[in-house]
């Protein structure tokens, strides 16, 4: 669940959610009601699991680093025969599974090296942070990997380069991960502000991937700012709730057919793709 009211009614959300959310308030509101329309998993991402897949079974010791390439493209195949594929930019599974193992043969090269081993793998967290109308409010999600240095990583495939201005201007996740670092998700490991936070990229190419490690800072002003913005969808959805539409955010790359499983029921519903593209 992206959003997790429990029988005591507390609230816990989840990374994945807010990171959507903050993109477009009713994206994030239609994700909790209307969780059906997100269950083929996007031909673009299921690259991105294959590669997570092998990597982490590199972390974990069960994969030699020469077999990762190997290993992602196993990954890749087998998850265009047993899930739902949501098919947008390819059409055979050998192109997502080519586009897997460049990645992960990528990272192998380039940002394993620089990775302490030893650390937690793909680590689940569950953390509450503050009372609100008598509610537990709390986070939820997976980090891909806690190293022993006391710094979070997350492995990210991409058609293009990151700006590292831009993640550490506005990326949530790694704002949620060092909460959660914090409040002692990651059981024995010891951490302090600041926090770094490292994306490892592997970004998409034809004949090779390439990489960069783009790191953000983040603080106990970092996480005041996560609390606001909890307490603000807490307050969105007590005063307005979740059967009405939210404000929308149509000035993102991804509200398009292509990006949002949700178009057809939002703004599909009145422009067509065409109507929505036109260029005279």
């Amino acid at each position: 669940m992206f959003v997790l009211v429990d029988n005591d009614g507390n609230i816990w959300f989840r990374q994945s959610w807010l990171d959507t959310a903050m993109r477009c308030n009713e994206r994030g509101r239609l994700a909790m009601v209307k969780p059906e329309f997100d269950s083929a998993t996007g031909d673009t991402a299921l690259i991105g699991t294959a590669a997570h897949a092998a990597i982490a079974e590199v972390l974990n010791n069960e994969l030699d680093p020469e077999h990762i390439g190997a290993g992602a493209y196993a990954h890749a195949i087998s998850l265009c025969e047993t899930g739902e594929v949501y098919w947008t930019k390819w059409t055979l599974p050998a192109q997502l599974a080519d586009h897997a193992r460049r990645c992960a043969e990528a990272w192998a090269r380039t940002i394993h090296p620089h990775v302490k081993p030893g650390g937690l793998v793909e680590h689940e967290f569950c953390i509450p942070l503050f009372e609100s109308r008598g509610r537990t409010v709390g986070i939820k999600g997976t980090i891909d990997y806690a190293a022993p240095d006391g710094t979070l990583y997350d492995w990210k495939t991409s058609s293009k380069k990151y700006n590292q201005r831009e993640k550490q201007r506005a990326a949530i996740q790694p704002t949620v991960y060092a909460v959660a670092a914090m409040h002692g998700a990651l059981g024995d490991l010891a951490y302090q502000y600041p926090i770094r936070f490292h994306y490892g990229v592997m970004v998409r190419g034809e004949s090779s991937a390439t990489t960069q490690i783009v790191d953000v800072m983040r603080t106990h002003s970092h996480e005041q700012w996560l609390l606001d913005h909890l307490a603000t969808y807490i307050d969105l959805a007590d005063g307005l709730g979740v059967l009405r539409p939210w404000p929308r955010n149509e000035d993102h790359y991804l509200c398009s057919e292509t990006w949002c499983p949700w178009w057809s029921i939002c703004k599909g519903a009145r422009l067509s793709p065409s109507q929505n593209t036109w260029s005279g």
